[in-house]
């Protein structure tokens, strides 16, 4: 609505629509219609390539983030289950939307882009612990987290792991690049 108010009086500026006289007031209207339809345009038609991009980005994010821990727990199966030659590896559907969500570090990684790799690398650490905080909370409130780290040294109620702190920090970076391909 104030958008509406703004391009009403930009329109009366510009074409000296200054009288409040009922014979004007159909032109009024209709150069406040015509300013609201090209309003839209500009904004929706980039509203929309963002809401594309996003999209696109979530699901990058969300099949890297699948691979990267399919990887991770193929890996750990070699120490976990007595030197498992088949790297077995172990992941939830409920991952990919959590790993999707580093889509979310876009404007983020844009503005960090200048910054040095240990600042860069060391907020995202942080940011992944608070999704993965938050994520597994809702989850595990609700009996489906798929990750219990409650035996592990350095957990947090059983939901993050301070010790993957260096984890976080190169999968940060990794998802930087992705987000920054363009």
């Amino acid at each position: 609505m104030l958008r509406i108010f703004v391009h009403v009086a930009l329109i009366q500026k510009i074409h000296g629509f200054y009288s409040s006289k009922l014979d004007k007031r159909p032109v009024f209207l209709g150069l406040i219609c015509l300013s609201w339809t090209l309003h839209n345009k500009i904004i929706f038609t980039n509203t929309s390539l963002m809401k594309n991009q996003f999209i696109k980005n979530f699901i990058i994010c969300g099949l890297c983030g699948w691979c990267l821990e399919c990887f991770w727990t193929g890996l750990s199966s070699i120490k976990n289950r007595k030197k498992d030659k088949t790297l077995a590896c172990k992941t939830s559907v409920w991952m990919f939307p959590i790993y999707g969500m580093a889509a979310c570090l876009s404007p983020l990684c844009n503005k960090l882009k200048e910054k040095n790799t240990l600042i860069r690398g060391g907020i995202y650490a942080i940011l992944i612990f608070i999704g993965e905080y938050i994520s597994g909370f809702i989850l595990k409130k609700h009996g489906a987290c798929p990750w219990d780290y409650s035996k592990a040294k350095l957990n947090y109620k059983g939901i993050i792991r301070f010790d993957y702190a260096p984890a976080w920090f190169f999968a940060g970076l990794i998802f930087e690049k992705l987000l920054n391909r363009n």
